[in-house]
């Protein structure tokens, strides 16, 4: 079915904080038009969160002759995968009245754009499996990765992790800048584990990128750091580009979810090491990131677990909710600048 042509009114902004009631009333019919319950999502919501001291999100919105068609959210995220800065579009909605003549895919490339601008090198989001017809839109210009299930530890389920008492010997410490190079040997060993091909990048641009942005002016991950006793059997072991006791690590960033109406923890990596495996270090560094996330005032942790890793979807099961109505959707490569070639300019953001 072709196109509608677009409107020549059509224009996509920065939503402002005076702009609270409407996102509001659309992230509300989003949900409604996914068929889920109505989501924690409200004008205060939108203001504190949007535009509080910490600012969780951006929000361009499309209107055509001055009425309001549509929305996207969006903010920094990472790949790990590809070792770059990347994009989390979070929702994605048009107007029923206006759907068909390209607002969503223009919305969404706008984001692209600005991402790119940004020193973005994808994009990245979910669409519910259900959902035919945003699965068919997605398609036109992204992929859709059905290796990964998705876990989620609501607020209840997140404090009791963060509870739980230590079970390994092994001490957890923040990384830091220094620590880029055995970083990059954990994914590296991690990648290789899961059976998927290592970051393309040469080894010393991937420690290159890691120590920029994780340590540098835009950090967009944290990392924690497990390390074996003195004198452990495993302290001493050889870690690649070191040879020191390091014996695990997990790494993370929040995203945004409209439905809980907060900001979520994504843990994106967590390996340890085969000699402590089944010791409790996996747990204790879960429960190391969990608590971070409870400090921050997080609503949850959510994170992916690959369908064909029967041992890894077993540990998880005893912590949190496994799902498939989730699909991850990546849009990257010559999809990502192609989609960002076609996005309007946007405005600088208003001083607050």
């Amino acid at each position: 079915m072709p196109l509608s042509p677009m409107p020549p009114q059509t224009r996509i902004r920065r939503a402002g904080i005076e702009d609270a009631g409407t996102i509001a009333r659309m992230v509300a019919a989003l949900a409604e038009a996914e068929g889920g319950p109505a989501p924690h999502f409200d004008a205060p919501t939108y203001r504190r969160d949007g535009f509080g001291p910490q600012r969780h999100f951006e929000v361009l919105l499309a209107e055509i002759g001055g009425r309001p068609a549509g929305y996207a959210l969006f903010h920094p995220s990472y790949d790990t995968d590809r070792v770059v800065r990347a994009a989390y579009l979070g929702d994605l909605y048009v107007e029923a009245w206006a759907r068909g003549g390209g607002l969503g895919r223009l919305l969404a490339a706008s984001v692209a754009r600005l991402a790119a601008a940004s020193g973005d090198a994808t994009m990245h989001w979910t669409v519910l499996r259900r959902n035919a017809a945003a699965r068919r839109f997605y398609a036109r210009f992204a992929r859709e990765d059905e290796s990964l299930l998705h876990c989620f530890a609501d607020a209840p389920a997140l404090a009791r992790l963060a509870a739980a008492s230590p079970l390994s010997a092994a001490s957890i410490r923040p990384a830091k800048a220094e620590d880029a190079p055995l970083l990059a040997d954990f994914l590296a060993r991690l990648m290789a584990a899961l059976g998927e091909e290592a970051p393309a990048a040469p080894a010393a641009e991937t420690v290159r990128r890691l120590a920029d942005h994780g340590f540098g002016a835009d950090p967009r991950f944290q990392a924690l750091i497990a390390e074996a006793e003195a004198g452990s059997p495993a302290a001493g072991s050889a870690v690649g580009h070191t040879v020191g006791p390091q014996v695990g690590y997990a790494l993370f960033w929040p995203i945004y979810d409209t439905d809980t109406g907060g900001p979520l923890m994504f843990l994106s990596d967590l390996f340890v090491e085969e000699e402590w495996r089944g010791r409790g270090l996996a747990p204790d560094l879960m429960a190391a990131v969990a608590g971070r996330a409870m400090a921050a005032g997080h609503k949850g942790m959510v994170w992916e677990v690959m369908r064909r890793n029967a041992r890894a979807r077993a540990f998880y099961r005893r912590l949190a909710e496994e799902s498939d109505e989730a699909i991850v959707v990546n849009c990257a490569g010559d999809d990502f600048l192609r989609l960002a070639a076609e996005g309007l300019a946007i405005e600088a953001a208003p001083s607050i």
